[in-house]
């Protein structure tokens, strides 16, 4: 079975990391259009919390060093799609759509709490 994050606490992160993170990457092209701009919202705030929150719990511990290397992962995998689109980001909206999601993974691991 797998883990069950507090709903409050993934809230809560997602909402705090989304604050940190968002304006670093709100001016990356796939961000600037109205309906993705809702939809990535709502993933930062919704979504993706609850698979970090997921992946935390497995992993059995949350801090500094766990969230970076998440953001990161999560990152990359990001990247390896938006260069797969027609309409590819610049090297700019590369590297900041990089350091959102690792700033991303930081807060979200620093706020987290894995029970002992």
């Amino acid at each position: 079975m797998l883990p069950q994050p507090g709903f409050l606490l993934v809230l809560w992160c997602g909402v705090a990391a989304t604050v940190v993170a968002r304006p670093i990457a709100r001016h990356t092209p796939a961000a600037t259009r109205g309906r993705q701009r809702a939809v990535a919202l709502l993933a930062d705030l919704l979504l993706f919390p609850l698979l970090y929150g997921v992946v935390l719990e497995l992993i059995g511990r949350a801090d500094l060093m766990t969230g970076a290397i998440l953001g990161a992962t999560h990152a990359a995998v990001e990247l390896v799609v938006a260069l797969g689109r027609p309409d590819r980001p610049t090297a700019d909206a590369r590297f900041r759509t990089f350091l959102a999601r690792t700033l991303y993974g930081i807060v979200f691991g620093f706020i987290y709490i894995v029970p002992p």
